[in-house]
């Protein structure tokens, strides 16, 4: 049977369980969709400023928000901020892709939670060193049904659409990560030649190029966080930076420094 014919006889027989398929940035499908102009009171245009009001001029339901921006002469972020108000000030939409702009626009310029960072980068962490059964939370001999209903909650949970608009920072790399390790997994299980067995892992702490990126970012939040007195967050953002580059003696020092901090006895209380 072909791939292809496979392909198909899966969307018959599985539906809603197959692997969502992985869509387009969702800043650059929103860069190339439509505003429109909505009837609007004069009075709802009273307190615009001149560059919003500038910008609501050039919407004419042709030109993509794109070109708009190319005619505004200003950055990307503003645009898109700029636009986002007139929309939700109800005075421009985006025909049949309103409700994917909007979305896009509630989430634009938000910044992860400290929360989010941390679940983002302790799955990370755990994900390289599991098997492929353990990454979906799976047992051992679960069948094909239940790997697809695992690969999909997990895809639907890290995907990117999820974070479309959110500032991710050093979490950018890693979400990919998670997700390419996720896929990974799906494919190994479903595949009757690996038969579910892990492959051999790569030796500690070698992540790879965009993994010691990663790291590096992590160690300077580490920094931030130890500055701010912060020492919980920058203990683990450090024990994170040093797991991805064990040999790396900046990262060491760092991790121990702040650990002996922590370890300090309280004001007061006998060593």
């Amino acid at each position: 049977m072909s791939d292809k014919t496979r392909t198909e006889l899966e969307e018959l027989l599985y539906g809603d369980l197959l692997p969502p398929k992985p869509g387009p940035n969702p800043e650059e499908a929103f860069l190339k969709s439509i505003p429109r102009l909505r009837e609007a009171a004069a009075d709802d245009t009273d307190d615009i400023d001149p560059r919003s009001g500038f910008l609501l001029s050039r919407i004419d339901g042709k030109k993509t928000v794109a070109e708009i921006m190319v005619v505004a002469g200003t950055g990307r972020r503003e645009v898109i901020q700029r636009i986002g108000d007139l929309f939700s000030r109800g005075l421009v939409n985006f025909g049949e892709d309103s409700q994917r702009s909007g979305a896009f626009l509630d989430n634009y310029g938000r910044v992860l939670s400290e929360t989010e960072k941390e679940e983002i980068r302790l799955t990370w962490l755990r994900m390289a060193k599991e098997n492929p059964f353990d990454r979906l939370g799976l047992k051992p001999g679960s069948r094909e049904p239940e790997i697809r209903q695992a690969y999909w909650e997990l895809s639907r949970k890290f995907h990117p659409d999820r974070y479309a608009g959110i500032e991710l920072g050093d979490c950018r790399v890693l979400l990919q990560e998670i997700n390419s390790r996720i896929t990974e997994a799906y494919q190994e299980l479903k595949s009757p030649r690996t038969g579910g067995k892990p492959k051999a892992k790569s030796p500690s702490g070698s992540a790879g190029e965009e993994g010691k990126a990663a790291g590096g970012e992590l160690f300077l939040e580490a920094q931030k966080a130890l500055k701010a007195g912060n020492l919980k967050a920058a203990f683990s953002q450090a024990k994170l930076a040093l797991s991805i580059d064990p040999r790396n003696p900046k990262y060491r020092e760092l991790f121990l420094r702040i650990d002996a901090l922590l370890n300090l006895p309280t004001p007061g209380t006998k060593p």
